[in-house]
């Protein structure tokens, strides 16, 4: 196409778009034709359930991995004893966030563990007092309680093969078979 055409059909196009707006005038005063609207019916919310309803969701922690109420994962914390504390809690480490001591606890069977600066609660009795290098001290009112970092362990002898009893037969109780080793030939 040449460029003496290509001006001849843009001239065409621009006359013909005057002709129409001519022709079709446009009228902001002039009210768009009535088309009737679709009636919608009349939406509501249904009646909410009582919140009594929910109450089981809001006893399981969303973000807590086992799920179990708040009253199963503390049972057992509150109101316990020295011996008991010993036995329900141990001392996993020692550390220094800045120029804070911090002790981490946890929980021997669960899953709980604590990070605590001096002062904070292990419970609704425990508190907190003191952090050594290698214990803490924590008080329930007038008891005191000192966990060690590191627990004594179990001093008895292990049983070895020269100190096993006879398993009640005369002979000597069984020991585990030692590993057969399999000739592979090479190919």
């Amino acid at each position: 196409m040449n460029p003496m055409s290509l001006n001849s059909v843009c001239s065409h196009f621009a006359v013909a778009c005057a002709l129409l707006l001519i022709c079709l005038p446009i009228r902001a005063d002039e009210p768009a034709p009535d088309v009737e609207s679709p009636r919608l019916p009349d939406l509501q919310l249904p009646e909410s359930p009582p919140l009594s309803r929910f109450d089981a969701i809001l006893e399981r922690p969303l973000f807590s991995a086992s799920r179990a109420p708040a009253d199963e994962v503390d049972a057992g914390l509150n109101g316990t004893s020295a011996e008991e504390l010993k036995a329900q809690w141990r001392l996993t480490g020692i550390l220094l966030a800045g120029t804070e001591y911090k002790a981490m606890l946890r929980q021997r069977n669960g899953r709980l563990h604590r990070v605590l600066s001096t002062g904070m609660p292990l419970d609704d009795t425990w508190v907190l007092t003191e952090i050594h290098r290698t214990s803490i001290l924590l008080q329930a009112g007038d008891n005191e309680v000192q966990m060690q970092l590191l627990e004594p362990r179990d001093t008895e002898p292990r049983a070895t093969a020269s100190n096993r009893t006879e398993n009640g037969t005369g002979a000597a109780a069984s020991q585990p078979d030692a590993p057969q080793t399999k000739e592979v030939p090479n190919e």
